[in-house]
């Protein structure tokens, strides 16, 4: 019997306006109701992800990328890129001409190099940014750092320089996160599962993008959404309806033998 759902959000959970539909919510909370884990394991720092924390009141959340996992409201794992590594990653990133923004996720909130249009919908979730100067120095825990850069290069030249770390894109858009090498989805999901005594046979992923390729490869089931990206689709076992038409409710209804819903 399956008895954790893993969930990302952008473009997987949530619909491409940002929204989560009364059906899927319903689902869910069925599931969840039942005693299936509900877990949400995104990119996004637990602060923007927050108003669907609210909504749906998962069981836990790989947020970050990995490099914070918040079960039953107890943070049981988290991991910060080293000050010295940071600093260098920082004053690389400062020199190419080719860097727009610089970001990170701290334990002090979420800063970025330059002033942001706070009207501007996609900074809404991270609000409120703070600006900070990153030639100087940072004394928070930096769990990790996102950069928007249309050169390849300077990403996988920190990358190589710094074998302690490493970095995830996103399809169809240039930005790069930067993160602890033990802190990604999938070592989340172990994570998880030792947490709650699970086997990861009992686990069942769903996912879009390049950061989710690994967990659905090796999870119990994967299962790729329909508009997720060609790798993704390729290390699935199954692919369900987009997110824009409620895929993973779609699926968990289709296929409730596989847990154990006694509850109604």
């Amino acid at each position: 019997m399956i008895k954790m759902i893993v969930m990302d959000l952008d473009k997987t959970l949530l619909k491409s306006d940002g929204s989560i539909s009364k059906y899927t919510e319903n689902t869910l909370k069925k599931y969840k109701g039942n005693g299936v884990k509900i877990v949400f394991a995104t990119a996004r720092s637990e602060k923007s992800a927050s108003d669907f924390i609210e909504s749906l009141k998962p069981n836990a959340i790989i947020a970050n990328g990995g490099s914070i996992i918040n079960a039953e409201d107890e943070i049981i794992f988290h991991s910060c890129i080293d000050k010295d590594i940071a600093r260098s990653v920082f004053d690389n990133l400062i020199k190419s001409e080719s860097v727009e923004y610089i970001t990170t996720d701290t334990d002090g909130g979420y800063y970025v190099n330059k002033l942001v249009d706070e009207d501007d919908p996609s900074w809404k979730d991270y609000l409120p940014v703070k600006y900070m100067d990153f030639s100087k120095e940072c004394n928070c825990e930096i769990y990790k750092i996102t950069v928007e850069t249309s050169d390849i290069n300077i990403v996988q030249e920190i990358k190589q320089s710094f074998p302690s770390i490493d970095y995830v894109g996103f399809s169809g858009e240039n930005w790069f996160q930067f993160f602890n090498k033990d802190a990604n989805k999938w070592n989340g999901i172990m994570r998880l599962a030792s947490f709650y005594k699970f086997s990861l046979e009992e686990v069942v992923v769903f996912g879009d993008d390049y950061n989710d390729i690994e967990m659905i490869k090796n999870a119990g089931l994967g299962i790729a959404v329909k508009n997720a990206i060609p790798e993704v689709k390729a290390v699935a076992d199954f692919i369900c309806n987009s997110n824009d038409n409620d895929g993973i409710a779609k699926w968990l209804n289709a296929n409730k033998d596989l847990f154990n819903l006694d509850r109604g």
